[in-house]
């Protein structure tokens, strides 16, 4: 607000799940979220659908908050559509 930066911790709860060759061999569908629900005008969620291999992806993800401002409510979400690949992987 106003140009100054404000953080709050916060604890979202996820789940995640995979179902290994889904339509086509060695591709797999991946369902997860992370969930914080109101509490005090707080609220985080972030929803994804993955479809793909290791090295190549698609991905629908939304992405929706809100945050006590000012005496009223901020709130934004995002749809968004992606294509990936991994760069590096760590194993």
């Amino acid at each position: 607000p106003n140009g100054d930066v404000r953080g709050a911790f916060s604890a979202p709860q996820g789940i995640e799940v995979i179902l290994k060759d889904f339509i086509v061999p060695s591709w797999n569908i991946t369902l997860g979220a992370f969930l914080y629900p109101p509490i005090d005008n707080r609220a985080y969620y972030n929803a994804w659908l993955r479809w793909g291999k290791q090295r190549f992806f698609f991905e629908v993800n939304y992405l929706g908050f809100s945050e006590p401002f000012d005496g009223d409510v901020a709130y934004a979400q995002a749809l968004g559509l992606t294509v990936g690949f991994p760069l590096f992987s760590f194993w």
